[in-house]
């Protein structure tokens, strides 16, 4: 069955990962806001985002998996976003460091890989 709605998610089977339930979903052609608590049909909860992306490519079930981590799978192919027109709005990042002063080269590394990283999606 085709889902166009997330009001169809209901009868799937999901996996679920702590800290990102409910699925705040927006379609960015009609500007329509839904929010999806998945409380039935859950097969599999995790507590860690590659589990759950995991569980999905094995066919575990259906997922709410950020961009940044689904995109290269959707593009190998391993994975399908089943509601192409609904999107979530971006999430906030925070890095927390010691010392703007004197940040170590390796610290300022990360920071802009990080933001280098999360810019291109």
């Amino acid at each position: 069955m085709l889902i166009t709605h997330p009001d169809q998610l209901e009868e799937h089977p999901k996996v679920t990962c702590v800290g990102l339930v409910p699925w705040q979903l927006k379609n960015q052609q009609t500007s329509e806001e839904y929010s999806f608590n998945p409380n039935t049909h859950v097969l599999l909860e995790v507590d860690e985002i590659q589990m759950m992306k995991q569980a999905v490519e094995s066919g575990v079930g259906i997922s709410y998996i950020p961009d940044y981590i689904a995109l290269p799978f959707i593009k190998a192919g391993k994975l399908k976003r089943i509601l192409p027109e609904w999107q979530s709005e971006g999430q906030p990042f925070s890095m927390l460091y010691c010392d703007r002063k004197q940040v170590p080269y390796r610290v300022r590394l990360l920071i802009e890989h990080t933001l280098q990283h999360f810019n291109e999606k």
